[in-house]
């Protein structure tokens, strides 16, 4: 979307280059942080959320040679808070529905 408001082209590349820094570092946070078990706290998933994201939006800043603080900042910490809720929301819904399974077996 982003983008495309700036008419821009939304290939692959363009895609790989606005993502990879948050998808990597949250892979290298997460599991650090003890976030990926099913029982980790909210306030814990909040702070490595946080610090995967501000580290990403620095990496793509220094990476591409792009200002640090513009809209794009927020943008992104809210756009990957809203997408690391719902996966973790269904996430938690499929733990919970096979401990039921389990539990009725």
């Amino acid at each position: 979307m982003g983008l495309a408001s700036h008419e821009k082209s939304v290939g692959a590349e363009a895609v790989a280059r606005s993502m990879l820094p948050f998808v990597v570092l949250w892979l290298v946070t997460a599991p650090i942080a003890g976030v990926l078990e099913a029982n980790a706290s909210r306030w814990l998933l909040l702070r490595a959320w946080l610090a995967a994201g501000v580290t990403a939006l620095a990496a793509r800043a220094l990476i591409f040679d792009r200002e640090l603080l513009t809209a794009f900042f927020a943008i992104g910490l809210i756009g990957n808070g809203l997408f690391l809720v719902t996966w973790r929301t269904v996430y938690d819904r499929l733990v919970a529905r096979g401990a039921g399974a389990e539990a009725g077996r």
